[in-house]
């Protein structure tokens, strides 16, 4: 996570780090990044996760789980991919992230499937404040927190 007031340069530290470590691509180690910036707030809940339709059966997967599902399925592993949730942190769809931030890293679905994530893949949250988060996502994520002195 990385956490601080607004123009305090979350988005620019990530876009350093991204041109970085892109720019050493080709030498021993070192890929290209693929991220996916995402506000989580601009869409409704069942929408970011997915749907379970009771009267069909079906579960409709959300934005989330499509992405991961694409990274998964993708062959190539030379490259990192990083979903960025730029966005304001709310205790309803923080939490379902609980299960992706574990050590299993595993994204568990309304439908019962679960989407392990690969090694080259990196869920990152760029947050203001962390009032509406639980002790137990915090302490599931590393911080880095900037201020403007």
């Amino acid at each position: 996570m990385i956490v601080g007031d607004t123009c305090v340069g979350k988005t620019t530290l990530l876009e350093v780090m991204k041109r970085s470590i892109s720019s050493l691509a080709g030498l021993e180690n070192y890929v290209v990044i693929n991220a996916q910036y995402m506000n989580p707030k601009s869409v409704i809940q069942k929408h970011l996760y997915g749907i379970y339709d009771d009267r069909t059966n079906e579960f409709s997967p959300g934005i989330i789980p499509k992405i991961i599902k694409r990274w998964v399925d993708d062959e190539n592993d030379n490259c990192l991919n990083w979903m960025i949730l730029d966005g304001p942190v709310d205790a309803d769809w923080i939490e379902d992230m609980n299960s992706v931030l574990d050590d299993n890293k595993k994204l568990c679905l309304a439908s019962g499937d679960s989407i392990k994530l690969k090694d080259n893949m990196r869920i990152i949250f760029e947050v203001q404040e962390l009032t509406q988060a639980s002790p137990a996502t915090i302490s599931r994520c590393g911080m880095v927190y900037l201020e403007i002195k």
